[in-house]
């Protein structure tokens, strides 16, 4: 019984480097050195059906040409087939249906030998496609001695995700291996990045969007992958994009094995990266909770201001005033027809009176809980002053329509027209009074935190910026 020594060669077609993509096909072609071969034959026997795989990907019809063993530099080595008008005729003895018994001139035996049973990854040999006629090279296929796993990821994907979105249905991932050995238990990781510069290894998981992280959900295992195999892994669980993730153009990229866990034929091809843009979406309202809001009102003067949080809503000149009695007074909005609030400095209550004229008693009263602090004062003399705290006050803007409001309770107490809204971005909206002379404020949507801002210009970017613990409401669309 005749003994062989078995040894391995891998070829891979480059077919072209596609965006983000380095994937690289891999055939696997075995080649036997029978152990009873004579000096001076210098035989190797080649697989015939690697070899047709290795160039189906080529169209051979109408092709006269010839199927040969080069060197890198193009130096055909031995002359496998001849190609006549698309047929192959093969150029040597072909052995058990299934090898072609190759003769190979002594000074490239040696060497070819010597690096097949070395596996050598790079040993710098191609198959070539060339044409008959003008000897031209119409195609290579370059060749590896080495029998290792080749793991590649392709990815589709929507191109426009938002913040918080589930990818579920709409994320597919394909794993294949290329190579000529199986990979067992080896880890793909999604991850979101700003630049084409990802690190090919495990990525850190975090809540929050973080350069190269690794998204929730995003670490699949495949326990097994044969040679040639392909998987189109379905998810159990959506990936998740962050939610605090800002607009703008970024990466999805998956890397295969990133714990590098398998040893593989080219390490350089193991992630996918694809464009993808974040937008945010228009909220349909934006809602902020004043809740350390105070309406102060001085009697001796009429001075009426709301504050909240330190800044000035009003300065009073959008409120209509009244004093009935020196505890007893009537307060009311421009914006209000048919209700004024009427407050009894001694009793500490305020009470919202519908169906009366302003300035009158009378009419229907529903008590108001509100707290009062009240400075100086008595059934005969006027307070200082007295202070009301507003804690159901919020500001609400939807900007589809641009409508605004600045409500207590329900009810208007600043007049809009006094209110500038500017969109500077997808998620920094900033808002403006018309007695703020100096500042103004700015809300981020995403970051939900509002900003007092000072030396800066009101619809530009810029300025110092100092926080309000003001709380904000979103509503998307």
């Amino acid at each position: 019984m005749k003994k062989f020594l078995f040894t391995s060669l891998i070829l891979f077609l480059f077919l072209g480097t596609l965006l983000f993509s380095n994937e690289k096909e891999i055939t696997f072609l075995k080649v036997e050195k029978p152990s009873s071969a004579k000096e001076g034959k210098y035989r190797l026997l080649i697989d015939l059906n690697k070899v047709e795989t290795i160039i189906s990907d080529y169209k051979l019809d109408g092709l006269t040409g010839y199927i040969e063993f080069a060197d890198a530099k193009d130096l055909v080595q031995a002359r496998l087939g001849k190609i006549e008008n698309g047929k192959i005729k093969w150029l040597h003895k072909i052995v058990e249906n299934q090898f072609l018994s190759v003769k190979f001139h002594r000074s490239y035996y040696k060497e070819i030998v010597e690096k097949t049973e070395a596996k050598s990854m790079e040993p710098g040999y191609q198959i070539l496609l060339s044409d008959a006629n003008t000897q031209v090279v119409l195609k290579g296929y370059k060749i590896t001695f080495c029998e290792l796993p080749d793991l590649i990821v392709d990815l589709t994907y929507p191109v426009k995700i938002v913040p918080g979105q589930a990818l579920k249905e709409d994320l597919s991932i394909t794993v294949k291996n290329n190579g000529a050995l199986m990979a067992k238990n080896f880890d793909l990781d999604l991850i979101l990045s700003k630049d084409q510069h990802v690190p090919l290894k495990k990525a850190p998981y975090m809540e929050v969007f973080q350069e190269d992280g690794l998204l929730k959900n995003g670490r699949k295992t495949i326990s097994l992958l044969k040679p040639g195999e392909k998987q189109i892994m379905r998810l159990a669980d959506p990936v998740i994009i962050p939610k605090n993730i800002p607009p703008g153009k970024y990466y999805l990229s998956a890397i295969i094995d990133s714990g590098n866990a398998i040893k593989e034929f080219n390490e350089n091809n193991n992630i996918f990266m694809g464009f993808i843009i974040v937008n945010v979406r228009e909220p349909r309202k934006i809602t902020l909770d004043l809740v350390n809001t105070e309406l102060i009102f001085e009697p001796s003067s009429y001075g009426l201001q709301i504050l909240s949080h330190g800044i000035m809503l009003s300065d009073g000149k959008d409120w209509r005033k009244c004093r009935i009695k020196a505890y007893l007074y009537q307060i009311k909005h421009v914006g209000w027809k048919d209700i004024h609030w009427e407050i009894n400095t001694i009793d500490r209550g305020v009470w919202e009176i519908s169906g009366a004229q302003f300035c009158k008693t009378g009419g229907k009263a529903a008590e108001m809980k509100i707290k009062m602090e009240v400075s100086g004062g008595s059934k005969f003399t006027l307070p200082a002053r007295f202070k009301l705290s507003l804690p159901k006050t919020k500001i609400i803007y939807e900007p589809a329509t641009k409508k605004m409001s600045a409500l207590s309770s329900g009810n208007q107490i600043i007049y809009i027209p006094f209110w500038k809204v500017c969109k500077l971005g997808p998620q920094i909206y900033q808002f403006k009074n018309a007695i703020w002379k100096n500042f103004f404020i700015e809300v981020n949507t995403q970051e939900k935190k509002v900003y007092r801002v000072s030396n800066g210009h009101f619809c530009k970017a810029g300025g110092t910026m100092e926080p309000i613990p003001i709380e904000v409401m979103v509503e998307e669309q």
